[in-house]
């Protein structure tokens, strides 16, 4: 009897003893470390732009409870790039019995006042019209920091707008949006001007043996026309841009006599850079040759009583006058200035109003109606409208045609009606006062 409460006080005290152990080896497990203290951690807090994850295995030493040592991991590891805001990180300490405790603690990166999400665009750029070119992407700085493998780093850019103003010079502007993982936007442009430094090529065997447009180059007579070479200069010249015009010298319809006679045909692109060829027309006397000979109709018999006329005498071999044309009973007689003549940066041709036009018109017994305008530059104007006051011609207005024009155009209508020779002299006159 007295062995069996031996052995029950025995079992009694074993049993309190293993309750007794069994509340230290918990506590033993989950107190290796004050993880309040581990939160509170200077490290974990941070004003910055960008800031670097903390190495909270190294700095654990002031928050330990059990002496070391102790195995430490933390999730996400340390060292990693992190933006404005709030980011969990894991710490797990074991110890050398294998006793673990895991701590959840914030790491807090508060932004400073200079941390604003900027979009960086490339700097502006001038190519060539005719070759490849793209836009530069933009970068950014200050983005918010997304989760691992977000693509392009959590930024989402979009093209907001894409805008061409002008043709030669081209300007293209690019404006872009980026948007970062936490939101915030911002914009940027780049401006790409294209221009066009590259001349025009004119082949000049070309001009002369065009099959899409033949033109005769030689002729036998006393007199020719000038031929019009800026067609065939149409499919004989290339730019990389496009050409924009034609012009030659001279004119094509002028009237020339016998010889041979330079014809300069010059094309051009829209910034005005140019190239020519010079062709020659040759007009060579017929056998006959060609003296001025006037032609009396044959000599006629009428009868007494009758009305009749002499018949007007025909002629040959004229001399060549100034050139002009003719259209529905109207003379037209034009004189080109010899600048370049540009507005906006593109060059304006002659036929296109930018030579002086006089236009004649028979009003009957010897007299006309002339009417027209004359191009001049500032210096002239005054000259111009002395000269036709001289010669009782009216003067109907005085204006400007352009904007941006190179050089500065003025343009003087004018009208008069009277004899026809008093007309032509004042009109000459003026003309001898404004730059050919």
């Amino acid at each position: 009897m007295k062995s069996m409460k031996a052995k029950s006080l025995q079992i009694i005290l074993l049993f309190g003893l293993a309750a007794a152990l069994l509340p230290l080896t918990g506590r033993a497990q989950s107190q290796l470390v004050d993880c309040v203290c581990l939160a509170k951690l200077q490290a974990l807090q941070t004003n910055a732009c960008l800031a670097t994850i903390p190495d909270l295995c190294a700095l654990v030493g002031p928050c330990l409870l059990s002496p070391p040592p102790l195995q430490c991991s933390q999730t996400p590891p340390p060292g990693g790039q992190v933006g404005p805001g709030t980011y969990p990180i894991t710490v797990t300490f074991t110890d050398s019995q294998g006793l673990q405790q895991v701590c959840n603690v914030g790491f807090v990166v508060t932004p400073l006042a200079s941390c604003v999400f900027t979009l960086n665009c490339a700097s502006n750029k001038t190519v060539e019209c005719g070759t490849q070119w793209n836009f530069n992407p933009p970068t950014w700085t200050n983005a918010c920091v997304p989760p691992p493998g977000t693509p392009s780093n959590g930024v989402i850019l979009t093209i907001v707008s894409t805008i061409t103003n002008g043709t030669c010079p081209q300007v293209i502007t690019r404006t872009w949006q980026g948007m970062d993982d936490c939101g915030y936007h911002a914009q940027c442009s780049q401006t790409v001007t294209v221009v066009d430094t590259t001349a025009p090529v004119l082949s000049c065997s070309c001009l002369t043996n065009s099959a899409v447009y033949p033109v005769t180059l030689t002729v036998i007579a006393c007199t020719g026309t000038i031929p019009d070479l800026c067609l065939p200069a149409s499919v004989c010249a290339s730019d990389n841009c496009g050409l924009v015009g034609c012009s030659q010298s001279p004119p094509a319809g002028t009237g020339v006599g016998i010889g041979v006679h330079p014809i300069t045909v010059t094309v051009y692109d829209c910034a005005s850079n140019a190239a020519s060829c010079v062709v020659n027309f040759t007009v060579i006397a017929p056998a006959g040759g060609c003296a001025f000979s006037l032609i009396c109709s044959s000599n006629k018999t009428v009868e007494c009583g009758t009305q009749w006329n002499f018949n007007p005498p025909t002629w040959t071999n004229a001399c060549v006058p100034a050139a002009g044309t003719v259209s529905n009973g109207v003379l037209t007689v034009s004189q080109a200035r010899p600048e370049t003549i540009q507005m906006m940066g593109v060059t304006l041709p002659p036929s296109m109003g930018m030579a002086t036009a006089i236009n004649f018109q028979s009003a009957g017994s010897g007299k006309v109606a002339a009417t027209g305008d004359f191009v001049m530059v500032a210096d002239e104007v005054n000259k111009v409208a002395r000269t036709l006051r001289q010669h009782g011609i009216e003067i109907a207005a005085l204006h400007n045609h352009m904007l941006h024009g190179s050089p500065e155009l003025y343009f003087m209508h004018f009208w008069a009606v009277g004899d026809a020779a008093k007309i032509s002299a004042g009109l000459k006159a003026a003309l001898a006062d404004v730059k050919h």
